[in-house]
């Protein structure tokens, strides 16, 4: 699962050994693997980039948002190689028939519906018809009960008095930066695919490049407005979006979503659905695979910890998340030894490794599988000479090391949180 910054103060952005840094006039440099990051999300005139930094998060799968007037997503960068398979499966996305689009925007209304009256469900308890409203959705939606559904669900969420208008009064404007951070995932995620974000299988406005994003991200728009609701503060809406606001709203791609039996933060469900789609063949029917992406059920967090068995308080990532420590004693005598060992120490660096100590270097890893990959890597760039090991712990453990410095003790060092602000 990968990270999302952004960048609220006077940064300067830049890469070294393959990854981002972020140097500030008032705070020490950060530096984060650029194959970790998935979004960077700039909202500060005062910003300022070299150009390794969007070839690098070009290379890397991530996608970067710079923000406008008023603290709203303003354009995303992406990137123009996406797959290496981009020139067949747009052929085959070119050649979907109407028929199968209509069907398929049926799978997308009923999923989106579902989810809205389980949002209700879960803040008042009522879900206001919804989820029998979804059963009626028929191919293509001819009796627009997409919009019907919103005149049930608006009043419902935020009052009677709310009016759902992107120039609106608060929280419009949470919405407003909610969805289009969402649109710019998925549009990240569609490119990496290797499908053309603008021909889409509803939306097909002559003026929006991003009409298949705006079709797919209709079933997770719910999770944003479970987070705004949420924020629903006694004394009314703030004008601005301050840094709190931001991070409850983004809050929502840590939401787990049900699919195919399985759970997964909306961070990968977005990219599951892409992928489904993408891999989609017209002379092979319906997608099934897409359809059953679509197909959420309880996504609430109450239920996600039940499934994932995880304990008040304690993260869902807990057991999920891994560290891998290198531990290495390489000879230095000669001159050809202490060029393997600064090689050695340049790839741990470059794949994303932090000094914690001398000859130990350490990384956080988004999963098992994750952090077998890395080693795997280093493996390949041993050096001929000299002892190198490679331990596994998972982000539990590593909270539990105790760490001294002199007979003083220090605070454990914190895992990377996958939204940060700087």
């Amino acid at each position: 699962m990968r990270r999302i910054l952004e960048i609220t103060s006077p940064a300067r952005l830049s890469v070294r050994h393959r990854q981002l840094v972020i140097a500030r006039p008032e705070a020490p440099p950060a530096q984060v693997p650029l194959e970790d990051i998935g979004m960077v999300i700039v909202d500060h005139p005062a910003a300022s980039y070299s150009q390794a930094v969007f070839t690098g998060l070009a290379e890397h799968g991530g996608a970067l948002v710079l923000c406008g007037p008023r603290h709203q997503p303003a354009g995303t960068f992406l990137p123009l190689a996406g797959h290496a398979l981009t020139t067949e499966r747009q052929a085959l996305q070119l050649a979907v028939a109407k028929p199968l689009k209509k069907r398929l925007w049926k799978t997308v209304v009923q999923a989106k519906i579902r989810q809205q009256g389980r949002v209700l469900e879960h803040l008042t308890l009522r879900d206001a018809g919804l989820l029998e409203l979804a059963k009626r959705v028929r191919s293509g939606d001819p009796d627009n009960l997409e919009a019907q559904a919103a005149q049930r669900y608006w009043p419902a969420l935020f009052g009677r008095d709310f009016r759902r208008r992107r120039d609106g009064p608060p929280p419009n404007h949470l919405l407003n930066y909610g969805y289009a951070v969402l649109r710019a995932a998925m549009a990240r995620a569609l490119v990496g695919g290797g499908l053309l974000a603008t021909v889409g299988i509803h939306h097909h406005r002559r003026d929006n490049p991003f009409c298949l994003a705006d079709d797919l991200m209709e079933p997770f728009r719910p999770f944003v407005d479970l987070r705004v609701a949420r924020l629903a503060p006694a004394g009314g809406w703030p004008e601005d979006l301050d840094r709190a606001a931001k991070a409850a709203v983004l809050g929502a791609f840590t939401e787990w979503v049900p699919m195919g039996g399985l759970y997964r933060p909306l961070s990968l469900a977005r990219t599951t659905v892409s992928a489904a789609w993408s891999t989609h063949s017209p002379r092979a029917g319906t997608p099934w695979s897409c359809r059953a992406a679509c197909r959420g059920r309880r996504a609430m967090s109450r239920t996600t910890k039940k499934a994932r068995g995880t304990k008040t308080g304690m993260s869902p990532f807990s057991w999920r998340t891994m560290w891998v420590l290198a531990l290495f004693d390489l000879p230095t005598e000669s001159k050809a030894q202490r060029r393997a060992y600064t090689r050695f120490r340049k790839h741990l660096l470059e794949d994303g490794f932090t000094m914690m100590q001398y000859s130990v270097y350490q990384r956080h890893c988004a999963s098992h599988e994750n952090a077998q990959a890395h080693i795997a890597r280093m493996g390949a760039r041993l050096p001929p000479e000299g002892e190198v090991r490679f331990i596994t712990i998972t982000d539990r453990q590593f909270e539990l090391i105790k760490t001294f410095w002199g007979k003083h003790r220090q605070p454990a060092e914190k895992s990377p949180a996958q939204l940060e602000f700087f």
